[in-house]
């Protein structure tokens, strides 16, 4: 089972996930939810927009946990010589 790498970019692309998640429920509920009028076209447009928001953010989410973390270069310097 690979670790899970707590890296700035995992945990920005954790919350870009959740963000878009919740923006894509609330849209959804609109759309489904029983109203006297049907959804326009505009309302169905911007949800799809987000579901494909959503699940282009878990990818990235998905793609960082389980990479290794960048190994920061070997400092060479040494010192005043």
């Amino acid at each position: 089972m690979p670790s899970v790498y707590l890296t700035p970019a995992l945990i920005s692309y954790l919350h870009q996930f959740l963000l878009a998640l919740v923006i894509t429920t609330y849209l959804g509920w609109r759309l489904v939810r029983p109203k006297r009028q049907p959804a326009s076209g505009p309302d169905r447009l911007l949800a799809s927009f987000f579901v494909m928001v959503t699940l282009l953010s878990l990818g990235l989410f998905l793609e960082r946990k389980t990479s290794p973390p960048a190994k920061p270069p070997k400092n060479n310097w040494r010192g005043w010589r």
